[in-house]
């Protein structure tokens, strides 16, 4: 997340899919997001969302690292899930 100026934030984010009954994720599904909030009258407010597809045409080695990457953080978060019961 970064805040260009104040009272602005801009949020960066790459998100996949894990199918209802699978324990993978869904390459095909991994999208990068976008979400720009103001401030005004001390609340935050989205003024932007934006959703597209991580298909990295013809780029299948960053494809694949952007998959690698989402697997180990849901690992590293299901461990934590499991370790705080």
């Amino acid at each position: 997340m970064s805040f260009p100026s104040a009272g602005v934030a801009i949020l960066h984010a790459v998100a996949g899919m894990v199918p209802p009954g699978k324990r993978q994720i869904k390459a095909e599904n991994n999208a990068v997001q976008i979400v720009a909030a103001v401030k005004r009258d001390g609340q935050w407010r989205i003024a932007l969302y934006q959703k597209t597809p991580a298909r990295f045409d013809g780029r299948p080695a960053l494809a694949a690292d952007l998959t690698g990457e989402l697997e180990r953080a849901m690992a590293a978060r299901a461990e934590e899930l499991f370790e705080s019961r």
